[in-house]
């Protein structure tokens, strides 16, 4: 909901700056022509004046219950007013970043089961990519000559992967398989699959725990790395149309590593970075308070002043600001390089 206010010509008109956590940008795939009716017509409305009268209570309420679920229906639509057709550039400061285990609370279903089998957890690996290929569809292709060499948005690697025919489908993507159809497309990923072991060998270092290399590997395989390489393209493309430095849109990355005691665990849980922003996380002890206030500084700070450091801010595609205690910068994330070269893990998910 945000990024397509955050790319928009008319956006610096609107907000003044934006942190994006948790996943990766999308723009809406659907222009207004393509819209369901099914909306405008519980209004009973057939001019845009009506429209603009009723209620904004009345026009929340109106949405079926389906499409108020999580991945039920798609809430915002090109317009080629606010909300452009194709991709853009950011046009305010950007921070985009995530949590280090942010995809754990999808996995509790394994949380008890991993014991100490390595098959189990070879087993846990392909469920958790599976429940993401399950929830997301393709990025859509932006079509945008001005952009066509960034290939936003993308994943990691290949620049390749997100490619489409101009023409194909009107100029969206094609729908993804139905559950029914996934099913037979997933065999080929089986249980014991050397891809799924050469995964696990990347995060060797946490071998002894299994629950934390299980949510650390999803967590990269489907939210961190394609995050922080989005991060990298949009800054680095940003950097050489303004190769002195000085461009007036930086875009910053981040990494919340902090672990909290939640029933997901002691992990950085997809909702320990924005509970503590907001003011609602809970502390159970100093350390707990000290992230919360490492954070929350260095939020107020960027909503203040659009950048993250008062001397030598470091964009995007040079470092990613790591968060727990204290805020350090590191010059990229290791286990992330392992996924851009995996091209079999990440034109599916």
């Amino acid at each position: 909901m945000a990024w397509p206010l955050v790319s928009s010509p008319q956006g610096h008109r609107l907000i003044q700056s934006a942190w994006l956590t948790g996943a990766v940008p999308l723009h809406p795939e659907i222009p207004w022509r393509e819209a369901d009716p099914e909306l405008v017509e519980s209004l009973n409305c057939s001019t845009i004046m009506c429209l603009e009268s009723i209620p904004a209570r009345t026009a929340m309420d109106a949405p079926p219950l389906e499409w108020r679920r999580p991945h039920g229906h798609p809430w915002l639509l090109a317009d080629g007013v606010i909300v452009p057709f194709f991709p853009s550039m950011p046009q305010v400061p950007l921070m985009i970043g995530s949590t280090e285990q942010a995809a754990a609370n999808n996995l509790l279903s394994w949380q008890e089961r991993l014991g100490t089998s390595h098959q189990q957890l070879v087993d846990a690996v392909v469920d958790g990519l599976r429940l993401n290929e399950l929830n997301y569809g393709q990025p859509v292709w932006s079509g945008s000559p001005q952009y066509s060499g960034i290939n936003w948005p993308s994943s990691l690697g290949n620049q390749d992967t997100w490619s489409k025919e101009p023409g194909h489908n009107k100029g969206r993507w094609p729908q993804p398989p139905r559950n029914n159809e996934r099913g037979s497309e997933l065999n080929s990923f089986v249980t014991g699959s050397s891809e799924a072991e050469t995964a696990l060998e990347w995060y060797s270092d946490l071998k002894d725990d299994s629950w934390l290399l299980l949510t650390t590997l999803v967590s990269d395989a489907t939210v961190t790395c394609p995050t922080l390489s989005t991060a990298t393209r949009l800054s680095r493309t940003l950097s050489r149309a303004h190769p002195t430095g000085t461009e007036d849109v930086p875009v910053y990355a981040y990494v919340s590593r902090h672990a909290r005691v939640s029933r997901a665990g002691a992990v950085a849980d997809g909702l320990s970075d924005i509970e503590s922003i907001l003011g609602v996380f809970q502390p159970r002890d100093e350390k707990d308070v000290q992230y919360a206030r490492t954070i929350q500084d260095l939020f107020f700070f960027f909503v203040n002043y659009g950048s993250p450091d008062w001397h030598s801010a470091t964009p995007a595609h040079l470092g990613v600001y790591t968060i727990n205690g204290v805020t350090n910068v590191e010059r990229s994330r290791l286990q992330c390089e392992h996924w851009a070269n995996a091209s079999q893990f990440f034109r599916r998910f």
